[in-house]
């Protein structure tokens, strides 16, 4: 269910720009509350409505923004900080720190399990065997049916999960595939390669006998051509003598 405004507290003059100065800080990129004595020594006295209402409005202030739906932020399960005296979530309740990331901003905070909840109803906090190296879920080595819990990790060193190891070999499987193509691939287009040029060589040595060919025609019509004129020069002058004698014999 979404925060309701109605929750809110009736002490805003607490909530200033220096109020949150004080009691944060950024820790690796991270929003994380400083440690207070005084929370620590009331926190009995601290009620759930309390504490929701700090967790928002902390939200309220570093996102900018004055309605945070309850799927906007979306916490990870490994554990970055275990419970200690100075692991406050951002609502002021010791526990063991999570990262959350508003989704839209991408700004990160460190908060308890119970809190994340409320924004991720299936969050589900690292357990004994740890997360998945790749997905980050948690591992188990047995399944619980009524929780619909299947059993996904073997127990091996290699912390990853059943899924992610099938991924990994599909994964695998297209790479190499995917590789065998592009080898036939590469194959395929050298032999289309070299038909080319051969096709474009063979091409070359026909025009070049093409021309080859006119050339020696043209030659050889010249050569005729010439004959000709010879012959009808040798015709002429022979004609030319014979009438000389026949006039002067």
């Amino acid at each position: 269910m979404d925060y309701d405004e109605r929750y809110m507290s009736d002490e805003r003059y607490k909530y200033t720009d220096d109020y949150f100065d004080t009691n944060f800080y950024y820790d690796n990129g991270v929003i994380r509350r400083k440690s207070s004595i005084a929370e620590y020594e009331n926190a009995c006295n601290v009620s759930s409505r309390e504490r929701r209402i700090e967790l928002y409005r902390v939200i309220h202030h570093f996102v900018d923004k004055n309605h945070i739906k309850n799927n906007e932020l979306y916490g990870f399960n490994k554990t970055s900080y275990e419970y200690d005296e100075d692991t406050y979530c951002i609502c002021g309740q010791r526990s063991q720190l999570f990262e959350c990331v508003h989704k839209k901003t991408g700004i990160r905070f460190y908060m308890g399990s119970s809190c994340i909840k409320l924004f991720q109803a299936d969050f589900e906090p690292e357990n004994d065997n740890g997360v998945c190296l790749e997905c980050c879920v948690n591992l188990r080595k047995k399944g619980n049916k009524k929780k619909e819990k299947v059993k996904n990790y073997d127990g091996s060193s290699v912390k990853i999960c059943f899924e992610c190891l099938k991924n990994r070999w599909v994964n695998r499987y297209k790479k190499d595939y995917t590789g065998r193509i592009f080898e036939t691939l590469k194959k395929v287009c050298r032999n289309l390669k070299e038909i080319k040029l051969r096709e474009e060589e063979e091409k070359r040595r026909m025009e070049e006998e093409k021309r080859r060919m006119e050339e020696e025609k043209r030659k050889k019509e010249e050569e005729q051509h010439h004959i000709k004129i010879l012959r009808m020069l040798r015709n002429q002058t022979n004609e030319m003598l014979r009438k000389y004698n026949n006039n002067y014999s």
